[in-house]
């Protein structure tokens, strides 16, 4: 009983490891995504309430965009992972660089209806002030916009993308780029 008890304590433990492997960057990917919205809204509330306002707006404007270009990511990521775990290695070889294309399509042509989101704010009734500062956000977010494309398949583990090693750095690389492009507003 000793035995099969320390049997299923070391495979929990190896299979723990392996999934940290794995989850880490995906961690440090969804806490860049949250920081960003909480650095610029710390940064905002220290101006006023329409400064407030308006990266509330901003963030509601980009994220749901950023989210699916993610999106478009993370599916190949499944996708890949199946397929190396089926050993069809010329399928990656195929599907990886469509993927990816895919997404960088999604960010060139998704920034500029970021850029050009006037007509929705207008479509909300804002306080002039608030819609111009909400947009003067949303653009500056949409410069970094076509970047997660490059930065997000670096980030994941070798076993995801059938890549040499997992870094997290592209990560905070990106984080660090859409946060600094709106340090302008401020």
């Amino acid at each position: 009983m000793a035995a099969a008890k320390l049997m299923t304590v070391t495979l929990f433990r190896r299979e723990m490891r392996q999934l940290l492997r794995f989850a880490f960057p995906l961690f440090i990917a969804q806490s860049a995504q949250m920081g960003t919205g909480v650095v610029d809204t710390i940064m905002a509330a220290r101006y006023g309430e329409q400064d407030l306002a308006a990266i509330s707006i901003g963030i509601n404007i980009w994220l749901p965009v950023y989210l699916l270009i993610l999106g478009t990511i993370f599916a190949t990521a499944t996708i890949v992972a199946q397929d190396f775990g089926g050993g069809r290695i010329e399928k990656i070889r195929q599907q990886l660089p469509q993927s990816l294309w895919v997404a960088v399509f999604l960010g060139l042509t998704l920034s500029p209806a970021i850029w050009y989101a006037g007509p929705i704010l207008d479509l909300l009734g804002l306080n002039p002030i608030t819609r111009q500062l909400a947009l003067d956000y949303a653009q500056m977010v949409a410069l970094g916009m076509p970047q997660p494309p490059f930065s997000k398949p670096c980030a994941t583990t070798r076993k995801d993308w059938a890549l040499p090693s997992p870094s997290p750095l592209p990560l905070l690389q990106a984080f660090w780029s859409m946060s600094l492009s709106t340090m302008p507003l401020y």
